[in-house]
C-alpha cells in the first residue's frame, strides 16, 4: 500500500483471540503471541493515520486491556459502548453488557466534533436539571454544586450510544475500506449483503 495514504478514521474488528471459528481458522493463539502479533498490526494502522487520525479497536475487555498497556498512556482511551437489554437465560456467570472499544492516535490528541455523536438524555436525567449536589469527601472539594443538563446531550464523559461498523451494520452514508482474516481488501459496501 502507497506508504503517503493516511486515513482520519481507521475500525478494527480483529479476531478476538477466544476460541471461536469463523470459517476461516480457529481464533486463538496464545495470549503473548497474540500480543505481538496485535502490536505489529496496530503499529502499521498507526503508520497510515493522518495526524488527527484515531484508530479504533473492537475486542473483549481483558484482551484489550493487555493490548493497551503496550502504548503510551497519553496517546489512548479506552471507550465502552454499552448493550441494552442483553441476557442469555441460560448463562449461569456474569455476562458482558458492553463491547470494549481501544482508541489510539499518533501524536497530539485529535479534537474531536462531540456534539455529533451525543446521545439525547433521558426523562429521569432531565428531572436532574438545576438540582443541588451536596459535597463529598473526595469529590470536587467542599461545596456544592449544581446539576445542569447539556442542551445538547450527554457530557463526553457520560455514556454515549454509536451503531457498530463492525461488518458495515452501522453503515448509513459512510463508505469505508475493510480488510477481512484472508488479507482480502474490499469496500464495506462490496460485502455488505442487507438492506437496512
Amino acid at each position: 500500500m502507497d506508504q503517503s495514504i493516511k486515513f482520519d478514521v481507521i475500525i478494527a474488528g480483529p479476531p478476538y483471540n477466544i476460541g471461536k471459528d469463523f470459517g476461516n481458522n480457529i481464533d486463538y493463539m496464545e495470549l503473548k503471541k497474540y500480543i505481538n502479533w496485535t502490536k505489529k498490526w496496530i503499529k502499521l494502522c498507526l503508520n497510515f493515520l493522518s495526524d488527527n487520525g484515531l484508530l479504533y479497536i473492537y475486542g473483549f475487555s481483558e484482551i484489550l486491556a493487555r493490548i493497551v498497556a503496550q502504548f503510551p498512556i497519553e496517546k489512548q482511551r479506552f471507550l465502552i459502548w454499552h448493550y441494552t437489554n442483553k441476557t442469555s437465560p441460560s448463562s449461569n456467570f456474569w455476562q458482558r453488557s458492553h463491547e470494549a472499544i481501544l482508541c489510539l492516535w499518533k501524536d497530539q490528541r485529535p479534537n474531536l466534533e462531540i456534539d455529533q455523536i451525543r446521545e439525547p438524555y433521558t426523562d429521569s436525567y432531565m428531572k436532574l436539571n438545576g438540582k443541588e449536589r451536596m459535597n463529598t469527601k473526595g469529590r470536587f472539594g467542599t461545596k456544592t454544586t449544581i446539576y445542569k443538563v447539556n442542551e445538547k446531550g450527554a457530557l463526553p464523559r457520560d455514556v454515549i450510544k454509536i451503531p457498530a461498523l463492525a461488518a458495515g451494520t452501522g453503515m448509513v452514508k459512510r463508505h469505508f475500506m475493510c480488510k477481512d482474516c484472508n488479507n482480502k481488501l474490499y469496500y464495506s459496501s462490496e460485502k455488505r449483503t442487507w438492506k437496512s
